[in-house]
């Protein structure tokens, strides 16, 4: 499994998530590029993402030059893509800005961000549920791994406007690290509420990492 702090690397043709973070790269990229350009002050180098459900941040790399945009624009496919996994220390990093007297600008203009980063999840899950299925058969509950079968239920929530979605209201409850959901949680709005942006791309992580180990072919 993926650590939940340390250093995730993809490279075109090695790792399965390569081409899906890259294209959440090109939307960062441009998001901060807009942002700088729109409020006249210097371009984002990291963007920072991160998870109250784990304590941990994701740093992801913007480079000034050749980033992600310019990649795609030029068709080409960055050799590597690297994003840093640490502690969350970004309260300490508010309570030094309040120190200072400088006030942090919030927006709820991005709410829509966090569905992008869903039909990245749901994207990459369908292209390989067939596979899991040929494998692991048909039994989510007693057949599939855990993270999987949660997995599974993560992709359905991305899939009916971020909301959880059981179609059997007798299902067991599934769970991933310490955080667990059942058919009584349906229609409770998650992703972007409780699961964030941060925690479905270490969801990504974890699960690509659990599909390795089950040999299944990279698509």
């Amino acid at each position: 499994m993926t650590k939940l702090r340390g250093i995730i690397r993809s490279e075109p043709g090695k790792h399965r998530l390569h081409f899906h973070l890259f294209q959440i790269c090109i939307y960062l990229d441009a998001l901060s590029t807009a942002i700088a350009l729109n409020e006249k002050i210097r371009r984002f180098e990291v963007c920072i993402i991160g998870s109250d459900l784990f304590g941990v941040k994701i740093e992801i790399p913007m480079p000034l030059e050749e980033g992600a945009v310019a990649h795609a624009i030029a068709d080409r496919n960055p050799v590597a893509i690297e994003m840093r996994i640490t502690d969350n220390d970004m309260g300490r990093q508010a309570a030094n800005m309040a120190a200072l007297g400088l006030k942090k600008k919030s927006t709820n203009g991005f709410q829509g961000t966090p569905y992008f980063f869903a039909s990245v999840f749901v994207m990459f899950w369908d292209l390989y549920v067939d596979d899991l299925k040929a494998i692991l058969g048909k039994d989510y509950y007693t057949q599939w791994p855990p993270i999987l079968n949660f997995a599974r239920v993560i992709r359905n929530a991305c899939a009916h406007g971020g909301r959880v979605y059981f179609t059997n209201m007798t299902a067991a409850s599934v769970h991933w690290h310490h955080y667990q959901l059942s058919p009584t949680d349906n229609g409770r709005v998650i992703i972007g509420d409780e699961f964030h942006v941060s925690d479905v791309m270490i969801l990504l992580f974890e699960i690509s990492d659990e599909m390795d180990r089950l040999g299944i072919p990279n698509r």
